[in-house]
């Protein structure tokens, strides 16, 4: 699906925006600092081992978005967007194989935002064959 230049810009200032903010709360939560996550704290969008389309039909949400601890072998903190508009992350600070803590939020956004989000991110990922980057190689933060 390709959407107009005018819905792009819509979604990423806001659906977008509220991933970025929601994964940031997280991080300066446990107050850690950028240089100590992967590729310097910048967003990773993980939609190459499934893809979007796949994560979004077999398990009602979109691929995880999140920050992956400094070696890169497993997430610092993961956000999952489920389909119904709700979300969590669950946080590994320091690169835990379990979460020492899950924060949800059950009016994340609208279901129809989430499509939304759903279909930007298949358009500038899946739909370009770029798997597993961050959300500034992808060019949208």
């Amino acid at each position: 699906m390709s959407m107009s230049k005018a819905l792009m810009e819509t979604i990423k200032n806001n659906q977008l925006q509220k991933v970025i903010d929601f994964l940031e709360y997280q991080r300066e939560r446990f107050d850690i600092p950028k240089e100590k996550l992967e590729k310097n704290g910048q967003i990773i969008y993980a939609n190459g081992n499934d893809g979007t389309d796949f994560d979004w039909e077999a398990n009602n949400r979109l691929c995880e978005f999140g920050y992956g601890v400094e070696d890169g072998s497993v997430w610092a903190f993961k956000l999952l967007v489920n389909k119904d508009g709700s979300a969590e992350v669950y946080c590994y600070p320091n690169g835990e194989m379990s979460p020492i803590d899950t924060v949800k939020d059950d009016r994340f956004m609208s279901k129809l935002e989430v499509e939304e989000l759903k279909d930007f991110m298949y358009d500038v990922a899946d739909a370009s064959m770029n798997w597993d980057m961050t959300l500034e190689e992808l060019g949208i933060a």
